[in-house]
């Protein structure tokens, strides 16, 4: 994570610095500090290509030399390393829990600004007639915290659940319901809605697979079967 206001700190510190190691003066301006790419160790970069002309130096012995004297000047640093022209920095993990507890009374924290755009998320997407299970709860909490990234990154986010309560599995369990279930309610049973359903759901496929197999047993093919099978 690239802490913007940190990176004028430390451009402060490797001013004083090089000014303490090499008898020259350097404008800040000059100091450039990024972020350290994910394939180098280290949070912070001072490219020192600049710096190297003004003091004289090989690029990599002006970073040697600023890196030793920043460990020196900061006591967040937990380290340093060299590579070519470019000094990457790395904080100590406790450095970044104070930074971070430092902005945790901001509200507004990491919030960008609005870009009047909108974007819609679906999620959860619950079968009507199977209960809720760990897969749906995964799926619930993926999309909501999709949604408010999207919203501090600052879109207008639109959070939709289709509820699934058509197509054939539906039919399938209402068919069900209208043959073999007599009345019965959740009330009645004693059994959650969605149990309820998903239980008529198993009765259809139960009777069916019964219808099959009785067809077939009077030597009807097994496509025909499923084809003539009255629930089919």
């Amino acid at each position: 994570m690239f802490d913007i206001i940190y990176s004028d700190t430390l451009r402060a510190a490797v001013k004083n610095a090089f000014e303490k190691l090499y008898p020259a003066t350097v404008d800040v301006s000059q100091i450039t500090i990024n972020e350290t790419p994910p394939e180098f160790t280290g949070d912070f970069t001072v490219v020192t290509f600049a710096l190297a002309k003004a003091a004289k130096q090989s690029p990599p012995a002006l970073a040697e030399a600023l890196g030793n004297a920043l460990v020196e000047l900061l006591d967040g640093i937990e380290g340093y390393n060299v590579v070519k022209g470019f000094l990457n920095v790395q904080m100590k993990s406790a450095w970044w829990i104070g930074r971070m507890q430092k902005h945790l009374p901001d509200d507004n924290f990491g919030l960008l600004p609005r870009r009047n755009e909108k974007v819609m998320i679906e999620y959860a997407g619950p079968n009507t007639n199977k209960p809720l299970h760990l897969g749906h709860v995964r799926n619930i909490l993926i999309g909501y915290s999709v949604s408010e990234i999207l919203n501090a990154a600052g879109y207008d986010v639109i959070k939709v659940n289709i509820y699934n309560d058509r197509g054939v599995h539906i039919c399938k369990s209402m068919l069900a319901y209208r043959l073999f279930g007599h009345g019965e309610t959740p009330v009645t049973s004693g059994v959650k809605g969605d149990h309820l359903v998903g239980d008529y759901y198993v009765k259809y496929e139960t009777a069916l697979k019964e219808q099959v197999a009785a067809l077939k047993a009077q030597g009807m093919s097994e496509d025909d079967a499923k084809k003539q099978a009255p629930l089919s």
